[in-house]
């Protein structure tokens, strides 16, 4: 079973990210078809977030988004964050 956890943000290289997954997936010994489903859909996701995150970002604006990427065998989870700077509050209480 896959379980991973993607910490995303608009300059996070989705390439790169897609590439260490697909090394997991292969470790975990999913099959080829498997990993293909994974990596569209994760890259679909992924692409989108940091797309509209970045137009968000050069207005100013914030975005905090979590999405699951579920099958048989694995679990993906995309955390995206878009903020500028986290208050002093924020921080201590984690958000």
């Amino acid at each position: 079973m896959l379980r991973e956890t993607i910490e995303a943000n608009p300059s996070t290289d989705v390439d790169a990210v897609l590439a260490t997954l697909t090394r997991r997936s292969q470790r975990v010994g999913l099959s080829e078809a498997t990993v293909a489903s994974i990596l569209e859909a994760t890259g679909t996701v992924l692409r989108a977030l940091c797309e509209q995150g970045g137009r968000l970002a050069a207005n100013g604006s914030q975005m905090t988004v979590a999405r699951d990427v579920k099958g048989a065998g694995y679990h993906i989870q995309i955390r995206f964050r878009s903020r500028t700077r986290r208050g002093p509050l924020a921080w201590l209480l984690g958000r």
